[in-house]
C-alpha cells in the first residue's frame, strides 16, 4: 500500500475518532457549565478564584475543540490534495541514471515533507477564512450555559487582582517581553510570541529555550496556546487597572489639596 493510501486510511480512521472525542468534550463542558448557573455552591465549596479558573478551563476546552477540528480538516484536505497531485520521486531525479524507483525510505521522507507543506497551507487557508473562535456557535453556546453575555470577553476578567501570574511564564524566550499572539510547540511544549518564533525558524531549527532537546523545530508543529493567552490578557488587564487606579488616586489627592 502506498504512503498516500496509508495517510488517507489513517486520516479517515482518526477523523471519526477525533470527532467523537470532540463531541464528548463539548458535551462535558456544557454539562459542567450548566452547574455553574445553579446557585453559588461551587464558589462556597471551592472558593471564588478556583471556581473562576474552572470556568476559564471550560472555555479553553471548547476553544481547543474548535482548533482541533480545523486542524483535522486541514489534514484531510492535505491528503486529498496529495492524492490528486503527488508522484513519488525516482532515482533518475536523483541523477543516478538507472531510472528505478528510489528506496522507500527516501520516498517516505519526500512524502512526509510534502504532506507537512500541504497541511500548513491548508491550515492557513482555513484559519484565514474562519471566524474568530470566540464567535463560533459552540463557544457562544458555552457562554450561554455559563450565564455570561455573548459579547463579554470573560478572558479579560481579573479573577483576583491581588494575585500575580508568574511573569516568566508569559514572557517570550526570544523577545524577553510579554508574549504577543502566543503559540507553543507540540513537540517540546515551549511557548513563544508567534512572529518571533516564525522569524527564528527561518534561520534555525533549534528550539531557543536553553537545554531543550528539540533541534528540528518546524512551523508546522506550532499551535495556538490558549492557556498562555488567557494569562497574558489577565496580566495586561491587571496592568491597565493598576494604571487607572493610580491615575484616579492622583486626581483624588489633587482634589483634597484644593479643598
Amino acid at each position: 500500500m502506498s504512503f498516500i493510501n496509508l495517510a488517507d486510511q489513517f486520516g479517515r480512521g482518526r477523523e471519526k475518532e477525533c470527532r467523537e472525542w470532540i463531541g464528548q468534550n463539548d458535551n462535558m463542558a456544557n454539562s459542567l457549565a450548566t452547574r455553574f448557573t445553579r446557585g453559588d455552591q461551587f464558589e462556597t465549596l471551592l472558593g471564588e478564584e478556583f471556581t473562576d479558573q474552572c470556568r476559564d478551563k471550560l472555555k479553553v476546552i471548547v476553544k481547543d475543540n474548535v482548533s482541533k477540528e480545523r486542524k483535522l480538516k486541514a489534514y484531510m484536505n492535505a491528503v486529498k490534495s496529495l492524492k490528486d497531485n503527488y508522484s513519488p520521486p525516482t532515482s533518475q531525479q536523483e541523477n543516478d541514471g538507472d531510472g528505478d524507483d528510489i528506496k522507500p525510505q527516501v520516498e517516505e521522507e519526500d512524502f512526509q515533507q510534502k504532506l507537512e507543506e500541504n497541511y500548513s497551507k491548508e491550515l492557513e487557508k482555513i484559519e484565514n477564512n474562519s471566524i474568530m473562535v470566540t464567535q463560533e456557535q459552540r463557544y457562544l453556546k458555552l457562554l450561554e450555559k455559563l450565564g455570561e453575555n455573548d459579547d463579554q470577553d470573560d478572558e479579560l476578567v481579573v479573577v483576583n487582582p491581588a494575585s500575580s501570574d508568574n511573569i516568566n511564564r508569559i514572557k517570550c524566550h526570544l523577545t524577553l517581553a510579554v508574549m504577543e499572539d502566543p503559540v507553543r510547540s507540540r513537540t517540546c511544549k515551549h511557548s513563544f510570541s508567534k512572529a518571533a518564533i516564525v522569524h527564528h525558524l527561518r534561520v534555525s531549527k533549534i528550539c531557543p529555550v536553553a537545554g531543550c532537546i528539540n533541534r528540528n523545530m518546524r512551523t508546522s508543529e506550532l499551535e495556538d496556546d490558549p492557556d498562555t493567552a488567557i494569562l497574558v490578557r489577565r496580566y495586561k488587564k491587571r496592568e491597565e487597572l493598576q494604571k487607572k487606579n493610580k491615575a484616579q488616586s492622583a486626581l483624588d489627592m489633587d482634589d483634597d489639596d484644593d479643598e
